[in-house]
């Protein structure tokens, strides 16, 4: 899992963690963006004292989520990685 809490935000580059913590209502601090060039792509989310449960809960099966919210926030997440990936950089 490459999740970590910097500076009192959370950051992921797991694009289901972030899709799930999107859907579940965590504020995305801005687009994603990427700090290294090509295929790597970080999520920054809104200091959250649940954030942190919500990760766990997620990769230990136990968060209940609606099927097409989910999905929703993975298409979402993936359209602004694709702008990100052709070179726009978007809400930095």
């Amino acid at each position: 899992m490459d999740t970590k809490k910097v500076d009192q935000v959370f950051e992921t580059s797991d694009l289901n963690l972030a899709a799930y913590l999107v859907a579940t209502g965590f504020k995305l601090l801005r687009q994603p963006f990427n700090p290294t060039g090509k295929h790597f792509t970080i999520f920054t989310f809104a200091p959250s004292p649940e954030i942190t449960q919500a990760s766990l809960n997620f990769f230990n099966k136990q968060a209940p989520i609606d099927a097409a919210t989910y999905g929703e926030s993975v298409r979402s997440l993936v359209t602004s990685m694709r702008v990100l990936n052709k070179g726009g950089r978007e809400n930095e």
